[in-house]
């Protein structure tokens, strides 16, 4: 099974991506890991790896028999070789909720990004759920927004399940059904 996760950002995927794999037993990948330089991040500005380096990882990943990835990122070739792809979208508030509680429990995130940077993803958090474009330009990268999701999942709309966090474990059970 290759299932691909996306939405907006500290909308869960990570922890779900994670939840699912330990139940259904596949891997999964945080594309964050893959195509952020965490070594080089600033309060202005994220650092990407370079194109050759994504790309040898995503190769990694495709050719594996089951994979589950996470994440925002230009993917589509992700969409296009998954079997499943999910689209999480909780309430807005509730996110920004989770965004911050785990800016301030975890020290990880605060060394890694520091305060500018979680307020700068405030802004994106909110453009994401209410901006009017597709994209939003923020800390050098190009954020899409729910009209972004929603254009390109139509494409793929015979593979789609939408997730409002709301019954993680049913829909985990529907994709394990789907393995068997």
């Amino acid at each position: 099974m290759k299932i691909s996760i996306v939405g907006p950002c500290s909308g869960g995927k990570t922890t779900f991506s994670k939840k699912m794999g330990e139940r259904l037993g596949i891997e999964a990948v945080n594309l964050d890991e893959i195509y952020v330089d965490y070594k080089n991040i600033t309060p202005d500005n994220v650092s990407f790896n370079s194109e050759s380096k994504i790309k040898t990882e995503l190769e990694k990943i495709f050719k594996k028999e089951s994979w589950i990835i996470e994440g925002i990122y230009p993917i589509e070739e992700g969409f296009e070789k998954a079997d499943v792809i999910i689209f999480i979208c909780r309430p807005f508030l509730l996110t920004l909720f989770w965004q911050w509680k785990r800016f301030f429990v975890s020290k990880e995130e605060r060394t890694r990004f520091g305060f500018r940077q979680n307020l700068a993803l405030t802004l994106i958090i909110w453009h994401q759920y209410f901006g009017r474009e597709e994209r939003f330009r923020c800390v050098g990268y190009d954020y899409p927004t729910i009209q972004c999701f929603n254009s390109v999942l139509k494409k793929y709309k015979n593979k789609v399940y939408l997730f409002s966090w709301f019954g993680e474990e049913i829909l985990i059970s529907r994709i394990k059904s789907l393995i068997q």
